[in-house]
């Protein structure tokens, strides 16, 4: 339970730059929206959505708050 509820977000933040507490809450999220296949694509979405929001100019912003902030 420890690895897999704290040490892979952790890791997979790192891997693809996004914040950690990003990578939890969008587990939570689209764990909720679409059960187990939520929890398997939550990261491929958000890194998704982060892309699309990085290239908006007027969404840099949000797409800030998920990055990870070395």
């Amino acid at each position: 339970m420890l690895i897999g509820g704290i040490l892979e977000p952790i890791f997979m933040g790192k891997s693809f730059h996004i914040n950690t507490i990003s990578v939890l809450i969008s587990l939570a999220v689209w764990g909720f929206i679409f059960g187990i296949a939520g929890l398997v694509l939550a990261i491929p979405i958000t890194v998704f959505l982060k892309i699309i929001l990085d290239r908006i100019p007027a969404t840099q912003a949000l797409a800030k708050l998920l990055s990870r902030i070395d």
